[in-house]
């Protein structure tokens, strides 16, 4: 009898590993299964977010090209803009051109705005009358825009401000500008125009984050969950309320960027 005791002992202590090795192998499968399930709601939801940003840029991509190809149909309308942005007649004035401007903006609430540029960065014309007359660092702003291609668009640095008239492109910052609007913030994409007619050289549009960021509040259903958008270099431009991202952040050192 004495020589089964530790006979039981051991058999008792080899139930229980068993017990707990069966219990381990149920929470790991568990645990795989979950993950599993994670991923899989993971590739769909990007999936999602990917495509309305596809669309979102294909829009802005028209409206920069639709805009360009009005500048050279339309020589008459350009004949007041400089006018206009040196203040000899009011900022409201209307012509085709300003009316165009305004209802492509309106249409889209993905844009704070569309503008044209002058060879200076100056302001001729624009979907906000407080925008024209103002002069922008358009290289600092778009590096290397001087020598982009015609026809291409190009996405500039996020700046602060609700729009270009009160933004941190701007020649010469504003005095006294409101720490709000300074708060807010905006991404400029500009596509350069063929030709240049009447001086005229590029179209910008300013964009709307929030566009971006209620997307992905609606789309998210876990306050848990997040979501950004990134230009191809790496280039942080908005996501969710729970990123602590800044924009403009070089993000390539992330390990999506590192393995794609």
């Amino acid at each position: 009898m004495s020589g089964d005791a530790p006979r039981a002992l051991v058999l008792g202590a080899v139930s229980a590993l068993i017990v707990a090795g069966i219990a381990a192998l149920h929470v790991a499968n568990e645990y795989q299964q979950i993950m599993a399930r994670e991923t899989v709601k993971s590739e769909l939801l990007a999936r999602v977010l990917e495509d309305h940003a596809t669309r979102t840029y294909n829009n802005i991509d028209a409206s920069l090209a639709i805009t360009a190809e009005l500048v050279h149909r339309m020589p008459e309308a350009l004949a007041g803009l400089r006018a206009t942005a040196d203040r000899k007649y009011p900022a409201s004035l209307q012509n085709s051109m300003t009316v165009w401007l305004s209802e492509a903006t309106r249409r889209s609430p993905f844009l704070r705005s569309l503008s044209l540029i002058d060879q200076s960065g100056r302001i001729v014309a624009s979907s906000n009358p407080k925008n024209i007359g103002a002069t922008l660092r358009m290289e600092e702003s778009f590096p290397g825009s001087s020598n982009a291609a015609v026809g291409v668009s190009v996405l500039g640095r996020p700046a602060q401000g609700r729009d270009l008239a009160d933004s941190s492109l701007l020649d010469q910052a504003l005095p006294g500008a409101d720490s709000a609007l300074q708060a807010s913030g905006f991404f400029p994409i500009a596509r350069r125009i063929a030709g240049e007619p009447g001086g005229i050289s590029h179209v910008l549009a300013t964009i709307n984050p929030n566009f971006f960021i209620n997307t992905y509040q609606l789309t998210l259903a876990d306050s848990e969950d997040s979501a950004a958008l990134f230009s191809y270099d790496g280039m942080f431009l908005t996501g969710s309320s729970n990123l602590a991202l800044q924009p403009g952040t070089n993000a390539r050192d992330l390990q999506m960027f590192r393995s794609f």
